[in-house]
């Protein structure tokens, strides 16, 4: 009798831990890498570089695309059309039609209270705005630079004048106030509410942080700006006032060490917190998606690729599934309400979903 209720034990025990893998399917992007207009739909149409993800002003999902210098809407139905950029690089079209306008590597975008777009116009070295009668306008950079790279200049004064050098990941505050990963400055740009810049985490910012490389920022629902370096391969988070502390990665000094000890990034490029406070990261040289959740010691791989020759893996791989579609090179996350998550994956030409089962917890 003993040895019956202990094998139903293990078993019950068995099925509460058993994992059940998420569904993995494309979103956008029809796999080519040549660029050959709309599309009937979103998954038919080619996404040569899709870089970054938000969601759109009037619903759907927006997408950044680097090599075709484009932004698009993607619509809930799967239609897809085109809000920003012509098509081809350089720096032109303030003050017209968003969609006459030059960009050059467009990579961060998101939505205001103002229900404007943002977008981070890379090799510009500017944010540009797509306002709601569609005319695109710069709000940030003077595109002051030197061979392609940007400069550092203008903290203090109005963010229109302010020299950056690739800005890429971009989050709104609590307050409105539009923060910039300034990656190749290691410094991460406050632009408050009247369009005063300052430097806001970094050398010299409220947040002193020994920054190498920020290449994406994200808030959380508490209002705490998340700072992902790929130069140091940390998750930073900062308060308001600049408190800050290290969520992942290597201590900074015996007094600063990592929330959660014993988890390895290698060039990690993008994070999304969800409402319960799950952690969802991506890493480009780990080629990897992986998420850590609330009152857990270990990480979870949910989606790999192929590593680069000659990179060594940190830390755990996800379960061996021929059938599993494989990561190119993520760039980007974006947490949907239902709580599934939209990957970018540049190297695929794709946006992946990947929807998790009931069983795995509902992150909405």
């Amino acid at each position: 009798m003993i040895r019956l209720l202990l094998a139903v034990l293990i078993l019950l025990v068995s099925i509460q831990v058993q994992a059940v893998d998420p569904s993995i399917t494309p979103f956008a992007g029809s796999g080519s890498a040549e660029w050959n207009g709309i599309g009937e739909s979103a998954t038919s149409t080619a996404l040569v570089s899709p870089n970054g993800l938000a969601f759109g002003p009037k619903g759907g999902v927006l997408v950044s695309d680097g090599e075709s210098n484009q932004i698009f809407r993607i619509g809930e139905g799967g239609s897809i059309g085109v809000i920003a950029g012509c098509g081809f690089a350089g720096f032109a079209g303030d003050g017209g039609p968003a969609t006459e306008a030059f960009l050059t590597k467009p990579c961060g975008v998101l939505v205001n209270a103002s229900r404007s777009i943002l977008i981070s116009d890379q090799w510009n070295h500017r944010v540009r705005e797509v306002r709601s009668d569609g005319m695109i306008h710069t709000i940030a950079g003077s595109g002051e630079g030197f061979f392609g790279l940007g400069v550092f200049s203008g903290d203090g004064g109005p963010a229109l004048n302010a020299g950056m050098n690739f800005p890429s990941g971009i989050s709104i505050g609590p307050d409105g106030s539009l923060f910039v990963a300034d990656q190749m400055n290691a410094k991460v740009r406050r632009i408050d509410p009247n369009g005063k810049i300052t430097t806001f985490a970094g050398a010299d910012g409220k947040a002193n942080l020994p920054l190498k490389r920020p290449i994406d920022v994200v808030h959380d629902s508490r209002g705490n700006l998340l700072i992902v370096d790929a130069g140091t391969n940390q998750i930073y988070s900062a308060s308001t006032s600049g408190q800050v502390e290290v969520l992942i990665g290597p201590p900074i000094s015996e007094t600063m060490t990592p929330k959660h000890p014993g988890i390895y990034l290698n060039f990690p490029v993008t994070a999304e917190v969800s409402p319960d406070g799950t952690l969802y990261w991506a890493e480009g040289k780990n080629n990897r998606v992986c998420r850590l959740r609330p009152g857990e010691k270990a990480m979870e791989v949910i989606m790999e690729g192929e590593k680069s020759s000659g990179i060594r893996i940190r830390g755990t791989t996800a379960k061996e599934d021929e059938n599993r579609p494989k990561l190119g090179r993520p760039s980007d996350l974006l947490l949907l309400p239902d709580g599934s998550l939209l990957v970018a994956d540049p190297d695929n030409h794709k946006v992946w979903r990947i929807e998790f089962p009931k069983e795995d917890g509902d992150q909405s």
